[in-house]
């Protein structure tokens, strides 16, 4: 009887082969499904392919949580197998494993789903990624198979581009999800040239951020709880700061074009907020260009892509536009001091760091001597 829904991920033939190597020289009937799941006859239930497990809910939610799925943009995803382990199961059992090393790209899309549909086994903090290889409550035969899988184990890598929802046990599938690469939906909504991207950047976004639980504020960001979204997230939000925007820039200008790029932070140290921004740059042929969607206020206009001889004349007129864009806004005062001010180069940081931890990403990046510019 059907009383779950889960979502799995699913292996092409050629990935499958990668795992099945290793499975097919165990000559004993393996079996996927947990203990203490109302089965009469686990083997007999198990139809399942080998799967790397997401999340599962109760079946009553089932309408809901293929509407919610729907909205997601699933990535293709390279998981790494680096080990064969066992964990406690459920009822004195045995879980044989294949351990999948930490991905960001996994986690990421594991946190999408678990904030809009949580489950609490599947908090990121509690649930360990893995593929079920065998599951036993004879210690000894699950200690038997994973040295006989060990014998030439070597890690391996396995591509994922389909997700499915099954009802489980026996596996039914209900629906699904294509994955899309991230280049393929910057295709599809036609963010294809710099001048188009542009223009996307200038006219979709509000200035607020998230929190580290996903909620939506507008305005300052309090260090302590903000959240640095992820290229995806800030496309589906529409609000992020400039520490967001950069990191989209930064992932459009790698995924779709092969100029150099650089990103730089700028702020100036009073002890009060610390007003701030960063920016991205490129660089096509022999000029260098400042990326700049935003300082869009009509008595301070200078959103654009501003072209130059050379990265130092850039920073110069950076660190002009910036006290010109804080003095309008009334974020640093006019006696301000001038030796306050402080530019850093620094390189792509960790998603979801909150604004302590991006501080001192920045902190310990290239610092770059303004006064000598």
């Amino acid at each position: 009887m059907h009383d779950r829904v889960t979502l799995v991920s699913i292996f092409d033939n050629i990935n499958m082969e990668k795992i099945e190597y290793y499975t097919k020289q165990i000559n004993e009937n393996l079996c996927k499904v947990p203990f203490g799941k109302n089965v009469a006859n686990r083997i007999k239930v198990d139809t399942l392919p080998y799967h790397s497990t997401l999340s599962a809910w109760n079946i009553e939610d089932e309408e809901n949580i293929i509407n919610v799925l729907s909205q997601i943009e699933f990535p293709k995803l390279k998981i790494y197998i680096n080990n064969v382990e066992i964990m406690q199961g459920k009822e004195n059992s045995y879980v044989l494993y294949f351990n999948i090393k930490e991905n960001e790209k996994l986690k990421i899309l594991q946190k999408q789903i678990y904030q809009i549909l949580p489950k609490g086994k599947y908090n990121l903090e509690n649930f360990k990624y893995h593929i079920t290889i065998h599951i036993d409550k004879v210690y000894n035969k699950i200690i038997a198979i994973q040295e006989k899988i060990l014998q030439d184990f070597k890690p391996f890598e396995l591509e994922v581009s389909t997700f499915r929802l099954y009802e489980i046990y026996p596996a039914k599938l209900v629906k699904q999800f294509n994955s899309i690469t991230d280049k393929d939906y910057f295709t599809k909504i036609d963010l294809t040239t710099i001048d188009k991207f542009f223009v996307y950047m200038q006219n979709e976004f509000h200035y607020g951020w998230l929190d580290q639980t996903g909620n939506k504020h507008y305005g300052v960001n309090d260090a302590k709880t903000y959240s640095l979204q992820t290229p995806m997230e800030l496309l589906k939000n529409h609000l992020g700061i400039c520490w967001d925007m950069t990191e989209l820039c930064r992932y459009w200008f790698n995924l779709m074009t092969h100029l150099k790029i650089e990103t730089y932070y700028i702020f100036y140290d009073d002890n009060n907020g610390c007003p701030s921004h960063s920016i991205l740059v490129f660089y096509n042929y022999d000029k260098v260009y400042w990326f700049e969607p935003m300082f869009t206020d009509d008595n301070c206009y200078y959103s654009g892509i501003h072209k130059y001889n050379n990265i130092s004349e850039l920073l110069k007129d950076i660190k002009s536009i910036f006290i010109k864009y804080s003095l309008y806004n009334k974020a640093i005062q006019s006696n301000y001091d001038i030796n306050k001010f402080y530019l850093y180069k620094y390189t792509k940081p960790k998603y979801h760091i909150n604004g302590h931890e991006m501080r001192q990403h920045i902190d310990n990046s290239t610092f770059i001597n303004i006064d000598s510019l």
